[in-house]
């Protein structure tokens, strides 16, 4: 494929082992820590998380991982000012090449299409933290995920939504592409979903309630979650 020539992903070798979470700690680019051992921009984009920012889990190491992104512990203004639009896209564009190794990897040993789940947490975002170019370089970069890793996403579900974000979501849907948002599941309420098991139904297809994170609706009570590269690490 001409992309991934282009962009020497045929090179990179196993990025699994690399997939980390974004907590919060060690916030400091000119940290000491191995970034050999980091997909290519974390160092940089960690500083822009507080805590329990982003969590990339591998709850069975027989189905889907998954993300967890806390939006409001991410500074969409400082990536817009201290990133180009290309470190944003390099930023992604690894992070996924390691995810789609590690869904391929599972379809290929299960026979089972596995596909990646995320949880977009919106609990205590506000509408003035929304940063419109941030949005514009998500969208844009989705686009080509979506493009070059077609089964790359299973389903997407829009936790904690706030009232404003209907009207927000009317304006920014046409950035994104049609394949996914026909993925995107804003959810109710916990409470709500528990009694409704056709909703919560449409989560567990992906994660089975044990693993789910209690504060989700699930059983697991482990918080912070351990990074699904933590399956795959190298001697």
């Amino acid at each position: 494929m001409i992309f991934r020539e282009e962009k020497k992903l045929n090179e990179v070798g196993d990025l699994r082992y690399k997939i980390k979470n974004y907590k919060g700690e060690d916030n400091n680019a000119t940290s000491n820590s191995n970034a050999t051992n980091d997909l290519p921009g974390r160092k940089l984009f960690k500083t822009f998380c507080e805590k329990d920012a982003i969590f990339n889990f591998l709850p069975d190491k027989n189905r889907s991982i998954f993300g967890i992104i806390q939006l409001s512990n991410v500074d969409m203004d400082r990536i817009v000012t201290d990133t180009s639009e290309e470190e944003s896209f390099e930023w992604y564009l690894y992070h996924h090449e390691a995810f789609h190794q590690v869904l391929d990897e599972i379809t290929r040993r299960t026979g089972r299409l596995t596909k990646m789940m995320q949880i977009i947490d919106m609990a205590n975002m506000q509408l003035l933290k929304m940063n419109l170019t941030y949005v514009k370089r998500d969208a844009y970069a989705l686009h080509i995920i979506e493009e070059f890793y077609p089964e790359h996403f299973g389903a997407m579900f829009i936790f904690n939504s706030p009232g404003w974000l209907s009207g927000l979501w009317t304006l920014i849907r046409p950035l994104f592409p049609k394949s996914l948002v026909e993925k995107i599941d804003f959810l109710p309420s916990i409470t709500k979903m528990k009694k409704s098991k056709v909703r919560f139904g449409s989560v567990l297809r992906y994660i089975s309630e044990d693993h789910l994170p209690e504060k989700y609706g699930g059983m697991n009570k482990t918080w912070p979650l351990p990074p699904a590269g933590s399956h795959f690490l190298q001697d």
